[in-house]
């Protein structure tokens, strides 16, 4: 666990600081992506298949920090995966495990955007100093983890984005998944449909950004935030490339989805991200012509996914 840290915090002041990024060097050299991805993975599967077990006896610690130092472990793995999967060395090193990454940032987005919209139809609920400090072990750990795996979500965007922009360098499989299986295009304009990095409370709109709420001023709402510019470049660059594109088994549906993201391209967007003009022309052509035709043919062989291999043992 300290050693994941120490290499998290190193590898942003490597990346701040310049190219020397000894730390991207040291695991790609010594092949340890895949081993990462991992225990990513297995850290989801305790959490999600042991740990409620736990918690169902009597479970009530004298200090929560032990606990919380499992449950955060996940969040530091991701956060270095996060760091490192920008470089295309990194994705080369990620074979097929690639593939788990993919569809671990999928879960955790699925997730994310069902607890948004679940929380959307409940008043957030405040708790008073008092109240804080009277949670039980089992509550304060929950909510820890709560705010842990929204955390955990934006992150998985960024390494989705960071997939997506590196996906020369994977297996053809992986953008396969991405495309078909998943659907990335469309959990895109979800995401811009519904940001949950955007909400309204008392003190007016606010955003997340570099990892806390801000108040954001009425005439700075049409200001792209990372996480916007995230979802945008991620849906512009898996339907602007031509073989991605081959690879997508378009249909009226997809088409209608896509077409919802005309509303969300107003100028002062397009002033931010000229790139998307292009994108815009492209909405506008597909608005009035059938969806692509999709290349059939062929087949792909995929290995078994590691959380299959680790919930059938």
């Amino acid at each position: 666990y300290y050693l994941i840290i120490i290499c998290f915090v190193q590898a942003i002041f490597n990346a701040n600081a310049g190219p020397d990024d000894f730390i991207k060097s040291a695991v790609t050299l010594h092949d340890k992506v895949e081993a990462l991805i991992e225990q990513l993975i297995s850290i989801e599967l305790w959490k999600e298949k042991v740990y409620p077990l736990i918690v169902t006896e009597d479970f009530e610690p004298k200090q929560t920090f032990p606990c919380y130092m499992v449950i955060h472990h996940e969040a530091t793995v991701v956060n270095l995966i996060e760091t490192l999967i920008f470089h295309k060395e990194t994705c080369e090193c990620a074979r097929e495990s690639a593939l788990d990454l993919v569809d671990y940032c999928h879960r955790k987005i699925l997730k994310l955007i069902a607890r948004i919209q679940e929380d959307r139809h409940v008043s957030e609920v405040k708790l008073t100093p008092h109240e804080a400090l009277n949670l039980s072990t089992t509550e304060e750990l929950t909510r820890q983890d709560e705010n842990l795996q929204f955390d955990i979500g934006m992150k998985c965007l960024s390494i989705l984005r960071y997939l997506v922009d590196n996906r020369g360098a994977l297996p053809l499989s992986v953008v396969t998944r991405m495309m078909n299986t998943h659907d990335v295009p469309c959990l895109m304009v979800q995401l811009i449909e519904d940001p949950p990095w955007s909400k309204r409370t008392d003190k007016g709109v606010e955003k997340f950004i570099d990892s806390r709420w801000h108040v954001v001023p009425p005439k700075d709402l049409l200001q792209l935030t990372k996480l916007d510019g995230q979802a945008w470049l991620t849906v512009y660059q898996l339907m602007m490339d031509a073989d991605t594109q081959a690879k997508y088994e378009f249909n009226s549906r997809q088409k209608s989805v896509l077409l919802k993201l005309r509303a969300h391209m107003p100028e002062p967007l397009l002033d931010q991200l000229p790139i998307l003009v292009e994108f815009r022309r492209f909405l506008e052509h597909l608005a009035v012509q059938d969806p692509p035709s999709t290349a059939r043919g062929g087949f792909i062989l995929e290995q078994v996914n590691v959380w299959e291999i680790f919930v059938n043992r």
